[in-house]
């Protein structure tokens, strides 16, 4: 198969668990999902280097991995898939959707930057370790802010600013990912022909 589809797709779950530990208020855990994940990818690096693979291959081979990692999540966060097996407690509707909204925002950023060939290898990893932790911190800190809820004295019907703030952040972040789930099915079937995924090894 494409170089980098292996790795690529194998990222999705480990990334999924992350963001679930994250909003659970394992960052512990969570960072054990992505120290796996780095050791996996420098292991898998040192592979094809010893096969005299070029730095501009790997770069290839990286930005070729991001893609599948992108279609993976965003399959996630439109079919539900495996969120079954996340370590979130069966019935929590709101943290899953919280969940997957960071799933469907990196899988679309790992799609672009996939598809980006002016990025260099340092760049592709800097921006993929950003947005993941961009989105743990956003999810650690809504487990922060749940908790402060419940040992607040303030009536109910009082709001505070912060409210407001998260309030309006997620909606700013939900309509980046609010398209219709068929439309969005149907381009995530047309998207290996439409980016020509894998198409520069075949060359």
């Amino acid at each position: 198969g494409t170089a980098g589809h292996d790795i690529g797709t194998l990222r999705s779950f480990p990334i999924s668990c992350a963001f679930a530990h994250s909003i659970n208020g394992h960052r512990h855990a969570a960072l054990d999902c992505l120290s796996w994940l780095d050791t996996l990818w420098s292991s898998y690096e040192v592979a094809v280097s010893k096969v005299n693979t070029s730095e501009e291959q790997v770069t290839r081979i990286f930005r070729h991995s991001l893609q599948y990692t992108g279609l993976y999540l965003l399959a996630y966060y439109a079919l539900n898939i495996h969120m079954e097996f996340l370590p979130i407690d069966e019935g929590n509707v709101e943290d899953l959707t919280k969940v997957k909204e960071s799933i469907g925002l990196v899988g679309l950023k790992c799609l672009e930057w996939g598809m980006n060939k002016s990025l260099s290898l340092a760049e592709l990893k800097a921006n993929y370790s950003q947005a993941i932790e961009e989105e743990m911190a956003i999810l650690l800190s809504t487990k922060k802010v749940r908790r402060n809820r419940r040992s607040s004295v303030l009536r109910a019907s009082g709001r505070r600013v912060s409210d407001a703030n998260l309030h309006f952040s997620a909606l700013d972040r939900l309509s980046i990912i609010s398209a219709d789930v068929s439309a969005f099915v149907s381009k995530l079937e047309t998207l290996p022909s439409e980016t020509g995924l894998g198409e520069e090894d075949a060359a």
